[in-house]
């Protein structure tokens, strides 16, 4: 009687699985990572121009920088700066994030590692 080898065996099959599931939870943990530079980079943007456009409407009324006259022009201009809705204030000449105040961009001129 003869033998039929066509297939894979189960333990063949359960050792591609696994190294599947790692090169996917790796791909997944280094994507994971680029949103939230990317979420930190937009609120970044957003404080700036929000900086931006605040003295601009200061020196065009002729007001001095308060924290009730930045509450006001958030509520014409737009709330939602952090693209994770956290707080934003006005604290010596700039606009800060609760959360992403403190961060950095990466020096963009480096060759990614991968």
């Amino acid at each position: 009687m003869r033998k039929k080898t066509n297939g894979f065996t189960l333990i063949e099959l359960l050792a591609t699985l696994a190294i599947l599931s790692i090169v996917v939870l790796i791909a997944v943990s280094l994507f994971s990572d680029q949103i939230i530079k990317a979420e930190a980079e937009v609120c970044n943007a957003n404080r700036e121009m929000a900086e931006k456009a605040y003295e601009r409407e200061l020196s065009v009324n002729g007001d001095d920088p308060s924290v009730a006259s930045f509450i006001i022009f958030l509520d014409k201009y737009d709330k939602d700066l952090c693209p994770e809705h956290f707080a934003i204030s006005y604290s010596g000449g700039l606009v800060l994030c609760a959360v992403h105040s403190n961060y950095q961009k990466e020096d963009t001129e480096a060759v990614p590692f991968i």
